[in-house]
């Protein structure tokens, strides 16, 4: 037993079935019980407790985004009002000091309203408008959080795959959205860059057969993905008329001689042009 349980948090297990979410049908216990508590606040994220015994019951949950609740990358919520925040836990570490034993920090995604009957989320939006103070209980994210969290609201979108943990929830983005700002896909070595960008240019591209799209590879290594629906242009077939480049670029491909007659080369190049 920790020190979170000696200062309340045992208490707010028992007062759970009050405040904690409804559901529809037989109430699933772990996303009823909380599993941490706000330590701290800031602009876009926050630090929280985690009970390392709360998170090894819900890890044997038949709902996956519950079994991972508390884990890295898995996503929790924070009743604010008759709102719920919901947050991405970023990183943890084991910390004695803390109640709980888990010290976590997480980062605000967006909040939604509580439906009175089902207490499940609704009309979510990005951004905070309300923030939670310390103390405030964390919840885990069910499956039917995130289903109402990633709804399309009916815009023009494309599909590129599954809400992590689970299995049937739709991963899409909004094309005008997307195309209309710069954007960045960011990741360590390996972690699936390149794949994630032909993946969402083979989808564009199938929602917009007439679109036209000029990708820089100068790694080369899109070639391969879009060999049967682009054309690759390199050294060997490109060929562009000679008004396109100015006269230093001329001298860079025709004029090879570095020594003290390159100046002779260059005025000879002058004339021709």
């Amino acid at each position: 037993m920790t020190d979170m349980r000696a200062t309340g948090f045992e208490r707010a297990r028992e007062l759970a079935a009050d405040e904690g979410p409804g559901t529809e049908t037989q109430p699933v216990e772990n996303s009823r019980e909380p599993i941490g508590m706000v330590l701290e606040i800031g602009g876009s994220g926050s630090q929280i407790a985690l009970d390392l015994q709360r998170l090894n019951e819900c890890g044997l949950d038949t709902d996956p985004s519950v079994a991972l609740a508390g884990r890295v990358g898995s996503q929790v919520k924070i009743r604010v009002g008759n709102c719920w925040l919901l947050a991405s836990v970023r990183q943890q570490k084991q910390d004695n000091a803390t109640p709980g034993g888990i010290l976590a920090t997480v980062d605000f995604l967006g909040e939604g309203q509580q439906e009175r009957l089902t207490g499940r989320i609704h009309n979510f939006r990005r951004g905070v408008t309300g923030y939670p103070i310390p103390g405030a209980y964390i919840y885990p994210a069910t499956s039917a959080d995130l289903r109402q969290i990633y709804a399309s609201d009916g815009r023009s979108s494309i599909e590129i795959g599954n809400v992590y943990p689970t299995n049937d929830i739709r991963a899409g983005l909004y094309v005008d959205a997307l195309l209309g700002k710069h954007f960045a896909l960011l990741g360590s070595t390996g972690t699936g860059k390149s794949t994630s960008a032909s993946l969402i240019l083979h989808r564009i591209c199938d929602h917009a057969p007439e679109a036209h799209i000029v990708m820089i590879d100068p790694h080369g290594e899109y070639g391969p993905a879009f060999r049967h629906s682009g054309m690759v242009f390199d050294v060997r077939n490109l060929q562009m008329p000679y008004w396109l480049m100015n006269f230093e670029a001329h001298c860079e491909v025709f004029v090879t001689n570095r020594g003290p007659d390159r100046q002779e080369d260059v005025e000879v190049l002058s004339k021709c042009l």
